[in-house]
C-alpha cells in the first residue's frame, strides 16, 4: 500500500477544534510505519502543551499566516519528498472508525469521504446538520459512531463528481506529480480547490466521494463561521470570484464555484456530457478562448 502522508492547518479561532480533530484521528486512524502526519501551527496559536500525547507528529509552525491553498502546497512538497500520497484535513472535523479504509483503496482518485454536509442522520439526541459546532458533538459521541457504522452498512463505492470542497482530501501523488500544486492566487480560502478541481479532470484524473467512510465536518470554522467579520468574508469571496472569472469565465465559475448550471442552456453539448460524467469534454467547451489557446 503507498506511503501516506497526512497534514492539518490550524488557527487561533479553531483551535479548539483542532485538538477534538486530533483525538478523533488518532483514536480511528490506523496508521502503518511508514505514514506521517504534520500539524501546522499557522499562526502560533496552539498549545503544545496539548500535543504531547501526539508525540510522533511532525510540527511546523509557519512564520507568517498562509492560505489554504499555501498551507496544502507546502504539505504537498512534503508528501512528495517522502514518496508518499498527500491526505488534506481540515482542522475543524470528527473522525468516525474505519473512515480511512475506502479513502486509501480508492486508487489515484482525488478521494474524499461522505460528511454531514451530505447526509444529515438522527441518532437519539444527536442531530447531524450541515453547518454545525463543537458543543453540538461533544458528549454525544456514541451517537455519532452509530450515525457512521449505520452510514457505512448501507453506503458503499466511489462516486464521481466535478466539484468538491477539500475540506477532507487524500491526492495521490500520482494526480499532484501530473497536475502540480494548487494555484495561490486566489486569496486567504475559496477557490483554489475547485480550480485544482478542473485541472485534474483536464488531465484525466477523477474526483468524487467515498461513500463508505465519513466525517463530521463542522464547516467555515477556520473562515466565515470563525473569527471573521462579515466585511472580511465578503471582501474574500469577491477576491476569490473575481480571480476565478478572470482565469476560467464566466460560465464555468458559476458552475464550480456557485454551482450554477443555468448558463448552460447556451451549452447543450456541454450541459450533456456533463450530465453523462464526461466532465472533461465538458470543461474543454466551456473553457474560454484565453485558456483554449494555452
Amino acid at each position: 500500500m503507498k506511503k501516506k502522508f497526512f497534514a492539518m492547518a490550524s488557527i487561533k479561532s479553531s483551535a479548539a477544534y483542532t485538538y477534538a480533530a486530533l483525538e478523533s484521528f488518532f483514536k480511528n486512524t490506523q496508521l502503518a510505519p511508514r505514514d506521517s502526519f504534520m500539524l501546522i501551527d499557522n499562526d502560533g496559536s496552539l498549545d503544545r502543551q496539548k500535543l504531547q500525547p501526539y508525540e510522533g507528529i511532525e510540527y511546523r509552525r509557519n512564520n507568517w499566516p498562509r492560505s489554504f491553498a499555501a498551507n496544502l502546497n507546502q504539505a504537498m512538497e512534503s508528501a512528495s519528498e517522502k514518496g508518499a500520497d498527500l491526505y488534506f484535513l481540515n482542522n475543524d472535523l470528527i473522525f468516525s472508525q474505519e473512515w480511512l479504509t475506502a479513502v486509501e483503496h480508492a486508487g489515484d482518485t482525488v478521494a474524499i469521504p461522505a460528511s454531514n454536509a451530505q447526509f444529515t442522520y438522527r441518532a437519539g439526541p444527536f442531530q447531524l446538520h450541515p453547518f454545525m459546532d463543537l458543543d453540538d458533538y461533544l458528549g454525544k459521541e456514541s451517537y455519532f459512531e452509530a450515525i457512521a457504522a449505520a452510514h457505512r452498512r448501507e453506503n458503499r463505492g466511489f462516486r464521481p463528481c466535478y466539484r468538491a470542497p477539500y475540506f477532507c482530501v487524500k491526492i495521490p501523488q500520482a494526480v499532484y506529480d501530473r497536475v502540480g500544486q494548487l494555484d495561490e492566487r486566489f486569496g486567504a480560502g475559496g477557490g483554489e480547490d475547485m480550480d485544482y478541481s478542473i485541472r485534474l479532470l483536464q488531465h484525466g484524473f477523477q474526483l468524487g466521494h467515498v461513500l463508505d467512510s465519513f466525517v463530521l465536518h463542522f464547516q467555515g470554522k477556520s473562515t466565515w463561521r470563525g473569527n471573521e467579520t462579515l466585511q472580511e468574508t465578503r471582501h474574500r469571496n469577491a477576491a476569490y470570484l473575481a480571480a476565478f472569472e478572470h482565469k476560467w469565465g464566466h460560465v464555468l465559475t458559476g458552475l464550480f464555484l456557485l454551482g450554477d448550471k443555468t448558463a448552460l442552456t447556451a451549452h447543450p453539448e456541454a450541459a450533456f456530457d456533463l450530465s453523462k460524467g464526461a466532465y472533461r469534454q465538458a470543461i474543454e467547451r466551456l473553457m474560454p478562448k484565453h485558456q483554449q489557446a494555452t
